[in-house]
C-alpha cells in the first residue's frame, strides 16, 4: 500500500486515471486478495480502482459501459458540466427506480455517473446554486 517504496502511479495501461487514487498497491507474489490469481500482476502498481476491480473480477479489463443496448457514452443532460467524462454512463429505462426516485421523465436519456448520482439522491438534475460562504477564494 501507499507508503511502501514505489511510485504512486497505476501501471495498468488501461487505467483511466493512473496518477489519481486514495491508495496505490504494489502487487507482490503473496498478494491473494479476493481469492484471485495475482501472479501475472506481480511488481505492478495498481490504483484503488484497478485493485478493487481485479479483486472482484479477476481481470483488469473492463467491459464497455452498457445497460443492454449500445448507446453513446456521453451525458445527454444539457446542464452537465462534463458530458463526455465519466467512469460510467447509464441509459435510463422505464424500469429504473434507483433511490426511489421517479425516473420516467428521463427515460432514454444517458447520464454520466455524477448526474445519475445527483438525481438518485435529490430527484432532480438541477444543481443548487452555491450558497453564500461556499466560495473560498
Amino acid at each position: 500500500r501507499m507508503g511502501d517504496d514505489f511510485e504512486c502511479r497505476c501501471t495498468y495501461a488501461g487505467c483511466q486515471n493512473p496518477g489519481v487514487s486514495s491508495n496505490f498497491y504494489l502487487i507482490r507474489k503473496e498478494t491473494d486478495a479476493g481469492g484471485q490469481d495475482w501472479k501475472p500482476l506481480v511488481d505492478m502498481v495498481l490504483c484503488q480502482s484497478c485493485y478493487d476491480h481485479f479483486r472482484r473480477h479477476g481481470t483488469l479489463e473492463r467491459a464497455p459501459p452498457r445497460m443492454g443496448d449500445d448507446f453513446e457514452c456521453r451525458c445527454t443532460y444539457a446542464g452537465c458540466q462534463n458530458p463526455g467524462v465519466s467512469s460510467n454512463f447509464y441509459l435510463i429505462r422505464k424500469e429504473t427506480d434507483a433511490g426511489g426516485q421517479d425516473w420516467k421523465p428521463l427515460v432514454d436519456m444517458v447520464l454520466c455517473q455524477s448526474c445519475y448520482d445527483h438525481f438518485r439522491r435529490h430527484g432532480t438534475l438541477e444543481r443548487a446554486p452555491p450558497r453564500m460562504g461556499d466560495d473560498f477564494e
